[in-house]
């Protein structure tokens, strides 16, 4: 226990490790406070002849499910830890939770710590891999030459620098491979498109399809959420989109213009000076593709507010004859006011207001509010995510325009012209 040091499980490389700490490390502004350290509880402890141990679980990588580790990790702790062991479990900022563990001095007992250590690590590692999102837990023994509270508060707060420092060495790591990694997949062009057939509820024929992004097969990019997550992390988001753009315009230019596609955007993108400039370039290299049969659905990643001036390259593509459509309606205000600033001409409204719509009587009359705010802006209104006969059944009932879902088909990576329903 003399020598201090810190250990890091890496989700990345599935094995927990030992790292000792440089003799220089990288210190950080003196404005950092810890918050609400428990210092009484800490000097107690060491009072009582036991060792102190400081753990910080660091999730800047998690962005964006650092929340939701956030949450799994107080659960996981409480679950794993015994309550006499935890001084205290706090935030320390947005990215970090911190814990004040009690442990005796002999050895033994810094080994059924680890033991603790292992287990959370497994455990939120399983709750990252469902996410694709990473994370790293550091520990450092609280130095115990410490005369009162406040030099307790600089021991706690010297671990925390510790940790933090190498933290950021594998941060910077992992953003290197990161960075590699996407550079690959725009260099050699490598994702696929997907294509998922949204259904004409009058006559019951295909109405258009929704391009859908996969990055390389059997890595953690053929995700989209993993695959976007790291192009916004990278800056590489733009290009990644303007890809995406170049794929599905490609595909329908092979296929004569004939079919009508969805293609997902994000507003920051769209919100790029270069965006209107890049998309007529490659109305020039495709020159089959009719802006009209080209449908830019607006995701909701971020608000549109992050956006300096949205409406103008809004008005631009449509009068090149582009349509502007609006995802996830009725999933929060933010699509409500997406729709009062941008006047979609095509509403898609979210899953979580279809699911289970049948036996819900607040969802049917969420669906027909939706309904009449649509016929106000005179868009079409598509309901995604239909997965049974009896919520079909209900979008019949309301003569919702269009629909797509695993109930009709499911997205598939064969050309959009061999659909069969």
């Amino acid at each position: 226990m003399k020598k201090p040091f810190i250990y890091f499980y890496n989700k990345a490389k599935k094995v927990p490790k030992l790292v000792y700490p440089e003799k220089k490390l990288r210190f950080f502004p003196s404005s950092f406070t810890v918050r609400d350290p428990k210092a009484s509880l800490v000097k107690k402890a060491f009072e009582e002849g036991q060792e102190v141990v400081f753990v910080l679980f660091y999730l800047k990588t998690a962005y964006p499910y650092n929340r939701f580790l956030k949450q799994k990790v107080v659960k996981i702790v409480q679950e794993k830890i015994p309550d006499d062991m935890i001084i205290s479990l706090f935030h320390y900022n947005s990215d970090e939770i911190a814990l004040l563990v009690k442990i005796g001095k002999e050895i033994e007992a810094l080994i059924n710590f680890e033991q603790y250590i292992d287990e959370i690590a497994l455990s939120l590692n399983q709750a990252a891999a469902l996410q694709f999102s990473d994370f790293q837990i550091g520990y450092m023994v609280v130095e115990k030459d410490c005369d009162n509270e406040n030099d307790i508060k600089e021991a706690i707060h010297r671990a925390y620098l510790q940790i933090y420092a190498e933290a950021e060495k594998h941060l910077q790591s992992t953003y290197n491979e990161f960075l590699y990694d996407m550079q690959n997949i725009l260099m050699n062009k490598n994702i696929k498109l997907l294509a998922q057939p949204i259904i004409d509820l009058t006559s019951g024929n295909i109405y258009a399809y929704e391009m859908l992004t996969r990055g390389p097969e059997h890595t953690a990019y053929e995700n989209p959420i993993h695959l976007f997550t790291i192009a916004r992390q990278t800056d590489m988001l733009y290009d990644l989109e303007l890809l995406v753009m170049e794929k599905a315009f490609k595909q329908v230019h092979d296929l004569g213009g004939r079919h009508r596609v969805f293609i997902n955007l994000t507003p920051i993108s769209l919100g790029n000076l270069q965006f209107v400039e890049d998309i007529s370039s490659l109305l020039e290299k495709y020159p089959l593709v009719n802006p009209e049969q080209i449908v830019i659905e607006l995701t909701e990643r971020e608000s549109i507010d992050d956006v300096q001036d949205i409406c103008t390259p809004i008005r631009l593509l449509r009068e090149k004859g582009f349509r502007i459509a609006v995802d996830d309606t009725g999933a929060g205000y933010a699509s409500l006011h997406t729709i009062s600033k941008v006047m979609p001409d095509i509403i898609k409204i979210d899953r979580s207001v279809i699911q289970n719509i049948d036996s819900d009587r607040v969802k049917e009359s969420m669906l027909k509010g939706l309904l009449l705010i649509a016929k106000e802006t005179r868009s079409l209104v598509v309901a995604e995510g239909i997965e049974t006969e009896e919520e079909a059944s209900v979008l019949l009932k309301n003569k919702v325009d269009l629909a797509q879902g695993f109930f009709y088909a499911k997205p598939s990576d064969m050309q959009i012209n061999e659909f069969r329903l």
